[in-house]
């Protein structure tokens, strides 16, 4: 099985990985294009629980190729490692010995074409059943693509020259068509078919059914964060009200089946309701749990108090909150009480409206003294500078209150704590493009806008202090 990670450094590889592995049970399991080298790479393939393994480094944070066989069924031994393949002799007990090459070709044509020469090489030296697999950055044929061109046209011709020239065989595939893509509208969308499996006639001859399979994409590094998130909170809502369920019409339905078993066994009933009145506490005390749960997100708390059932706490606490922030009626400018909220709402939006929409303030700093302000040292400005990692986005995540009030996807600061492996390629893609590339997809800046009253019992809608900016900046 081989596939291409693009990138594997990402925490959320290892969910994904997992559970193909489990799928498909591959002998022999390929890792392409991952950007990764050195002691980076070491730790991350110790992560990986196959018994033998080897691997080329990407140069810098191009191309790398990770191998990792089952020894205690297969006996693989190495023979080549070059910067675009890993060449190895595969065999097991009483079979006949063959090769196999694991490839990432490089997207630049002169250092594929050295690809080629080190193949075209080994063939000439080597007359075994041979099998290559991997990522080819080229295709046989325009409909492999969604582009054309005399360039692509040419690209064609020449992979298609230098496959029948070595006498190389295509092996058909099952499963989707193209195996790369790129792109999140019907504008922008790319695919193509790069990656395949070609085979000399030993190998045809001795595996006569073999044949090719692209797995389903479900590891997407070019996936929208906005779009999968809104479909995934989507399937949840779902999820919840079919295999769920909701928690009060539960937790009724519980007591009142509770309450008659109850009662035939105060009347003398069967012994067989024992069991039955013990089953119906048991999911009662887990639908109480679940109910206290509910109750403490939305109030919003630090955290679950002596361990005892709170729900009733957590239930006031949250009707306080929202009772407590609710402005309910304000006094115009002539001093009459506004209670209609459609009139009270509109009287809001138009203050704003008008503190926002006036000219623009004009700063003078030609008084500013800047020789009295400390300077940054410049270990302070290196550091102020420098790119953003996946650890710091990390730390300021797990920094963030995991029960305060989401925004509107849905999900908590918990969600994205709790599940960081699996969102983290997605998340910290769209974080980088906004710090690093100043790329703010559509959705990045939503967020719910609430007017909390800063002081008891609200009766005028009045302007911020006039020192509120200067606290706020020092």
């Amino acid at each position: 099985m081989t596939w291409n990670v693009q990138g594997a450094g990402n925490p959320a590889l290892f969910s994904m990985l997992t559970e193909l592995i489990r799928i498909n049970n591959p002998q022999v399991l390929v890792l392409l294009e991952t950007h990764i080298s050195g002691d980076v790479a070491q730790k991350v393939c110790d992560r990986i629980h196959f018994s033998g393994k080897t691997r080329v480094d990407a140069e810098g944070f191009r191309g790398g190729i990770w191998m990792f066989w089952r020894a205690e069924s297969i006996t693989v031994t190495p023979v080549i490692h070059h910067s675009q393949h890993i060449t190895v002799e595969v065999a097991r007990r009483g079979d006949i010995p063959w090769y196999f090459s694991a490839i990432y070709a490089s997207p630049d044509t002169i250092r594929k074409e050295e690809l080629w020469e080190d193949l075209e090489v080994f063939a000439r030296t080597h007359d075994r059943p041979w099998l290559a697999m991997g990522d080819f950055n080229d295709t046989r044929f325009l409909h492999e693509r969604n582009g054309d061109g005399d360039t692509m046209r040419r690209r064609c011709n020449k992979f298609n020259s230098w496959l029948e020239s070595n006498n190389w065989f295509d092996l058909d595939f099952s499963g989707p068509e193209y195996t790369w893509s790129r792109g999140h509208s019907v504008q922008t969308r790319k695919w193509a078919r790069l990656d395949r499996a070609i085979c000399n006639s030993s190998w045809r001859t001795l595996f006569a059914e073999g044949s090719l399979r692209h797995l389903g994409k479900n590891w997407n590094n070019d996936e929208a964060f906005f779009p999968f998130i809104h479909h995934f909170a989507s399937k949840l809502q779902q999820w919840n009200k079919d295999v769920f369920h909701n928690i009060f019409a539960k937790k009724r339905s519980l007591e009142r089946r509770l309450l008659g078993v109850q009662t035939k066994l105060s009347r003398g009933g069967p012994n067989y309701l024992f069991k039955f009145e013990l089953n119906l506490k048991r999911q009662l005390d887990e639908v109480l749990r679940e109910e206290e749960m509910l109750w403490f997100q939305k109030s919003r708390m630090e955290a679950i108090c002596d361990g005892d059932r709170n729900t009733r706490l957590f239930h006031l606490s949250t009707i306080i909150r929202r009772k407590h922030n609710r402005i309910e009626s304000l006094q115009d400018g002539q001093g009459n009480w506004i209670w209609d909220p459609d009139e009270v709402k509109s009287m809001v939006v138009t203050y704003f409206h008008n503190a926002f929409a006036g000219p623009p303030v004009v700063c003078n700093f030609e008084g500013l003294t800047w020789g009295h302000f400390p300077q940054l040292t410049q270990e302070d400005y290196l550091k102020l500078n420098r790119k953003y990692t996946i650890s710091d986005l990390q730390c300021a995540l797990n920094q963030m209150s995991p029960y305060k009030a989401p925004g509107p996807d849905g999900f908590q600061a918990l969600f994205y704590q709790s599940q960081w492996e699996v969102v983290s390629g997605s998340l910290c893609r769209l974080v980088f493009e906004a710090l690093h590339n100043d790329i703010f997809p559509e959705g990045l800046g939503e967020t719910f806008i609430a007017l909390i009253p800063k002081v008891d019992h609200p009766q005028l809608v009045t302007p911020v202090p006039s020192n509120w900016f200067m606290q706020c900046c020092v």
